[in-house]
């Protein structure tokens, strides 16, 4: 009879030295090559900024900066870019947005001051992305031409402290200042509190006429419930910009703002409208 140690040279070893080396090369080996082949392709793919921005834009408005992200395949871009402001040499970040299925970021920048401004976006890529080469353009802010004495309107969201002054508030150079027909979303104007000292929605009514007395009527109509009107705000409006606390509205809806002014100097009550869309998503 063989001893135990004749069988394992006989049967046992070689057998095993074999099925052990091959289980080894199979399992390093697959991921290596499946890393190498995303890293080769990470390196190939570099995507193309394609900017949309006005080349003028009046002051304090929001103005609409559209950024596509031009990929290499078809696959989604996970990314998000950044809209940057060149202040002397440097650059800094105003605000990031993500990139959407359409591949594509928006932004909105106002200026208080005229000017040139020159900015910059660029692509922040996720794990299969590399970024892309930044891209530079510039807007020329400056103040619109007056029309006859007319009467122009736009939105923003303030705080109490800047509210609480009445007539005599004076629109903050952080403020952006959004244009009829705008939509507002993410949690822009957002209130941080249930107590509502920020975040209150202002409306700002730029005037090139003559002293005069006005009215201001917003109909809310929001999500489920049929067309609410508030009562009217009546306040005196002189040559410049003036701003009219709306009340304590923050609700989703749309809001659509009636301004009659020109009760001293004019029959017929001259008006201008304005629509104003809010799809925000604010904390609870």
């Amino acid at each position: 009879m063989s001893s135990p140690t004749e069988i394992l040279c006989r049967f046992g070893r070689p057998a095993t030295a074999r099925v052990g080396l091959a289980f080894v090369v199979f399992v390093v080996a697959w991921p290596a090559s499946r890393y190498a082949d995303s890293a080769g392709a990470s390196a190939k793919c570099r995507p193309v900024l394609r900017v949309s921005a006005p080349s003028s834009a009046p002051l304090r408005n929001a103005t609409n900066i559209g950024v596509r992200v031009d990929g290499c395949t078809a696959a989604p871009i996970l990314g998000a870019c950044s809209l940057e402001k060149q202040a002397g040499a440097s650059f800094s970040t105003v605000s990031s947005s993500p990139v959407s299925n359409a591949r594509t970021c928006t932004f909105a920048e106002s200026e208080n001051t005229s000017g040139k401004r020159t900015f910059r976006v660029r692509f922040r890529g996720d794990r299969s992305l590399s970024e892309s080469t930044s891209a530079l353009f510039t807007i020329s802010f400056g103040n619109a031409a007056p029309v006859g004495g007319g009467l122009s309107l736009g939105l923003t969201f303030l705080d109490a402290t800047v509210t609480a002054a009445g007539a005599h508030a004076a629109l903050p150079k952080s403020a952006v200042v959004y244009p009829p027909g705008s939509t507002i979303t993410g949690v822009t104007g957002c209130p941080s509190s249930s107590f509502g000292q920020d975040g209150r929605m202002t409306l700002v009514l730029d005037y090139g006429g003559p002293p005069t007395s006005a009215s201001v009527t917003t109909t809310i109509t929001s999500s489920g419930e049929g067309p609410f009107t508030v009562a009217p705000y009546y306040l005196d409006l002189n040559a410049g910009q003036r701003l009219q606390y709306l009340g304590p509205r923050s609700q989703n809806g749309t809001y659509d703002i009636v301004v009659e002014y020109g009760y001293a100097t004019a029959s017929g009550f001259p008006k201008i409208e304005a629509r104003f869309v809010l799809d925000r998503t604010c904390p609870s």
